[in-house]
């Protein structure tokens, strides 16, 4: 107790103090405005695709390779489906209806069913299969020669390929503006290809543009500036749904985030 001038000053009582630290602990522990929700630690995620009833696909590599559906208001883990081993890495992903694609570094492409993961066809790409996409009855290809191909969904028929799209290292990202424009996007560099022509497009405003690069992710703010959410390791894929923004990456330790969400 400290006397001043004949009056005596306490200072705040204990129940005062644990109130203050508290609270300062929960203010440190709020997540930023811009902060993902992680919805996967501890694997080597590699692709992401939103499916039409809002189910979220992954793959993901722990051991082995497995397609990861996530679904619910908080995009809970629903079921697991093995799709290889480790020796041939699964590099990119699509969903439609009960289809779900895969292309593969050996330049296969799967057409397989949502339900159990079996195998409904498979058609060669001759490259490894970097990204997909599905617009209407059309599957888009991008793939490490720098092509982007057009297939027919019904039966894998090659319709259409253009070459040299991409500018430069890093990875082609495929969106979509809707059943007849598909969105490619690299690093800086934003196009739109009519479907199935592989003709120029207008870019009109589509989904929001988002680019990878290293270990970043950025994402166009749709009131301009940008955000940018960084992996432990590889940054590898990013989608736009409905649901919101999905990114994928790959780690350094297991407790660091593979696959991140932004709910729209």
């Amino acid at each position: 107790m400290d006397r001043r001038a004949g009056l005596s000053v306490a200072g705040p009582p204990a129940w005062a103090a644990r109130l203050l630290l508290v609270v300062l602990v929960a203010a440190c522990a709020r997540p930023r405005p811009d902060a993902p929700r992680v919805l996967a630690r501890g694997s080597l995620a590699y692709a992401a695709a939103w499916a039409d009833d809002g189910t979220l696909w992954t793959v993901e590599l722990t051991e082995r390779f497995e397609l990861v559906a996530r679904g619910g208001p908080d995009l809970r883990e629903r079921g697991r489906i093995d799709v290889g081993a480790a020796t041939v890495d699964v590099l990119a992903l699509a969903s439609a209806g009960d289809h779900v694609y895969l292309g593969r570094a050996d330049g296969w492409i799967e057409d397989r069913a949502s339900a159990d993961g079996a195998v409904r066809a498979r058609w060669p790409q001759g490259a490894a299969v970097t990204a997909l996409a599905v617009i209407g009855p059309y599957l888009v290809v991008a793939d490490a020669s720098d092509a982007v191909c057009v297939r027919r969904r019904a039966d894998g028929a090659l319709l259409q390929c253009r070459a040299e799209l991409r500018r430069g290292p890093g990875a082609v990202v495929l969106g979509r503006y809707d059943q007849a424009t598909v969105e490619l996007r690299h690093d800086r560099d934003r196009r739109a290809l009519r479907v199935p022509a592989l003709t120029d497009a207008p870019t009109g405003s589509g989904d929001p543009a988002s680019r990878l690069h290293a270990r970043a992710v950025t994402l166009a703010r749709p009131g301009g500036g940008s955000r940018t959410y960084h992996f432990a390791g590889k940054a590898t894929a990013v989608v736009v749904g409905r649901r919101g923004v999905v990114a994928t990456g790959w780690i350094r330790r297991l407790d660091d985030p593979s696959v991140v969400w932004w709910p729209r």
